[in-house]
């Protein structure tokens, strides 16, 4: 049987966005706008395997404190006739200014074919921290965000 080298394909995600952030304070449920945030993924697909990203974002809040966290994640896309969707999971991690928070993802979004190197791109994506020097007592927080933005194709 003859030997055949892995590929990998390597695609870049950039959304800019806001949403919903909920969580328990003082015996009530307090929500506010979530601070606008950058969110740059990077996607890896092996070998020509298009329907399963491998990925690792990097979430910066742009508003109130800075800070920054990692996304590691998986999706699965599906072509579609307006372009592409996809259903993902991932473990967000806050590490600066402190280890903040860490949770779950939930997401999902679409992707617009502009060119045969570059797509729009819609993402919604859904988060409960549970653990970390951000989180009140034993109530969870829960975050609801929309991204805009864009992806290259490597």
């Amino acid at each position: 049987m003859p030997a055949s080298a892995q590929t990998l394909d390597l695609i870049l995600d950039t959304a800019f966005g806001s949403g919903v952030t909920a969580g328990a304070g003082d015996g009530e449920t307090l929500t506010r706008r979530t601070p606008v945030f950058l969110d740059i993924d990077a996607g890896f697909v092996l070998d020509g395997d298009y329907e399963t990203e491998w990925g690792l974002g990097v979430l910066m809040q742009l508003e109130d404190e800075p800070a920054v966290g990692l996304t590691p994640q998986v999706r699965l896309l599906r072509e579609v006739w307006i372009g592409e969707v996809y259903a993902g999971v991932g473990a967000p991690v806050y590490v600066a200014p402190l280890l903040s928070r860490v949770g779950v993802e939930l997401q999902g979004g679409a992707l617009f074919r502009l060119h045969e190197q570059f797509s729009g791109l819609v993402t919604l994506a859904a988060d409960v921290f549970f653990a970390g020097d951000d989180i009140p007592g034993d109530d969870p927080v829960l975050m609801f965000n929309l991204g805009i933005g864009g992806r290259v194709h490597f």
